[in-house]
């Protein structure tokens, strides 16, 4: 489950930072989510989700702060 070691890996990374920020104890919500794909394929789909764990490449980090510094 991702959810529980990245809630695990903040906590003790961050807690003094991050405690008052919680739903209860808890850093996600017991909710859910839908999501459209656009008509991808499910091989498409399914290495989109692979690639999840996979950092961004030097270049895609460069073009993300770009941008971010124009919408500003």
């Amino acid at each position: 489950m991702v959810n529980g070691k990245s809630s695990y890996m903040i906590r003790r990374e961050y807690w003094e930072h991050v405690k008052n920020m919680l739903w209860g104890n808890h850093f996600w919500s017991p909710s859910y989510c839908v999501v459209s794909c656009g008509g991808a394929s499910l091989d498409i789909v399914k290495q989109y989700i692979a690639n999840q764990n996979t950092p961004p490449s030097d270049r895609a980090v460069k073009t993300s702060i770009a941008l971010s510094k124009k919408k500003t």
